[in-house]
């Protein structure tokens, strides 16, 4: 199953689409502490009760970066959105806080 992945992105970052199916995220440098984010998710328009990946489940990816000591967290993987982080952020439904 191949989800339908919804970019989202702050000012100053992309997320393109690319011919092979793949995409290409960048995040270009900017102020200490300022938050940036390129992100493709399948989740940030549905009620935690409608995400689609329930255990067991397999990800694989490949990804690379231009420099091997870049800042910031760089993650790949499920995310619940435990914390409430979507509240009003891109057009997301505002999330209360939850136990897993």
């Amino acid at each position: 199953m191949i989800p339908t992945l919804n970019p989202r992105f702050t000012p100053g970052a992309s997320v393109t689409p690319l011919a092979d199916g793949g995409w290409h995220l960048e995040i270009s440098s900017g102020q200490r502490g300022q938050y940036r984010l390129a992100q493709l998710d399948d989740y940030s328009r549905l009620s935690r009760r409608a995400f689609l990946w329930r255990p067991p489940f397999t990800l694989s990816l490949r990804a690379r970066v231009s420099a091997p000591d870049l800042p910031g967290t760089w993650g790949f993987g499920l995310w619940n959105d435990p914390f409430g982080f979507a509240l009003g952020f891109g057009n997301t439904p505002g999330r209360l806080p939850a136990l897993p």
